[in-house]
């Protein structure tokens, strides 16, 4: 069997992880008044992904929703090289449950997209928070260019109380609706003392 060198791709992997965090050194800053952001950690999110076409239930088709070729759970993997996809285009649903014992005050979702080049275009995802009951918290609509691999920052500002779902419905894509890694943040509050 002949020797395989795989430490090139092994430092281009690295080199795209570095790039990633160093885009994102900011997030632990605070965000005035003594409040911070905090990433909620993957082991309290679970991810879910819902066809939404009307032939999503064609006997033929149910190979593109098989979980096992593009699970839903690699959005939540640090490694932006495992990817879930919808396999066709919009609209597609993917969702996150937050699984801890507490909601969240939700304040910015952050979504790193797999776009196919040269299929960057325009795009329109509505991001939903929901409640422990399922009511809809807080809705905001993200419309604009996107590339692969370019982080879209959705921002909720106040931020959302009581957070237990985050819904990310793709209503216009160019091209499969596929997703590298989706991060939620939360406003954590400076404790204060009492005299």
């Amino acid at each position: 069997m002949p020797f395989v060198d795989d430490a090139p791709q092994q430092r281009l992997r690295h080199r795209r992880r570095h790039q990633y965090q160093q885009e994102d050194a900011d997030v632990g800053e605070g965000g005035g008044g003594g409040d911070a952001l905090r990433e909620i950690p993957p082991a309290e999110l679970q991810a879910h992904a819902t066809a939404l076409r009307e032939d999503d239930h064609d006997p033929r088709l149910t190979w593109l929703w098989d979980e096992r070729i593009f699970p839903a759970a690699n959005v939540l993997s640090a490694d932006p090289e495992q990817t879930w996809s919808a396999r066709r285009g919009a609209p597609a649903l993917f969702s996150v449950r937050i699984v801890s014992a507490l909601p969240r005050c939700i304040a910015r979702v952050e979504l790193l997209p797999d776009m196919l080049q040269p299929t960057a275009g325009e795009v329109e995802h509505v991001v939903r928070l929901r409640g422990a009951d399922g009511g809809l918290r807080a809705t905001r609509t993200f419309r604009g260019r996107a590339a692969d691999r370019c982080w879209l920052r959705v921002a909720f500002t106040p931020s959302v109380d009581l957070v237990r779902a985050v819904e990310v419905e793709t209503t216009a894509c160019p091209s499969w609706v596929a997703w590298r890694q989706l991060r939620l943040f939360e406003r954590c509050r400076a404790a204060t003392t009492r005299r």
